[in-house]
């Protein structure tokens, strides 16, 4: 709030991100600001998709994302799940997996994984995914049961198989 406060106190309008690096100390943890970008920062992408996907705002009294009938939401997300071995995998496997392990999003629950920069995928092996729950530990759990079924999928479609006979 400092931040945003001298910001605008120079007539700065928009979005901005700071990074803060923690360090335990004998007293606790101390959070020192080490850089000030005036632009969208990493959590911009994942927060703004949980907000149309929710039409939720986040309470910043309570330091929580609140969706319009007052349920409280919750994510966890990474622009760079990255392997080599996803390289094998294209953007409709991905969808194809999503619903196969239930991961996909769910508008009825508002919870699921949603995944951006699927084109990263064939070429770099990299996607994007924002992993929404009830709870921290619920979005932390379906974060992790999509980077295991990538991995899965992955290494399946990697196995060499015999081609069925042709008849």
């Amino acid at each position: 709030m400092k931040v945003g406060e001298a910001l605008a106190g120079r007539g700065v309008l928009g979005r901005f991100a700071v990074d803060f690096l923690s360090a335990r100390t004998d007293s606790g943890w101390t959070s020192y600001a080490i850089e000030l970008n005036l632009r969208k920062g990493g959590t911009t992408h994942p927060y703004l998709t949980l907000q149309f996907l929710t039409d939720g705002e986040y309470d910043a009294e309570r330091a929580l994302f609140l969706t319009p009938s007052g349920k409280a939401k919750f994510f966890v997300s990474t622009d760079r799940l990255e392997s080599k071995a996803y390289r094998v995998l294209q953007p409709d496997d991905v969808f194809d997996l999503a619903i196969r392990e239930g991961l996909h999003f769910d508008h009825t629950t508002q919870a699921g994984t949603v995944f951006h920069m699927m084109t990263a995928l064939g070429r770099h092996g990299m996607i994007g995914i924002t992993a929404v729950g009830d709870s921290r530990e619920e979005a932390r759990s379906l974060f992790d049961r999509t980077r295991d079924a990538f991995d899965r999928e992955a290494q399946e479609a990697s196995r060499e198989q015999e081609l069925p006979p042709v008849d």
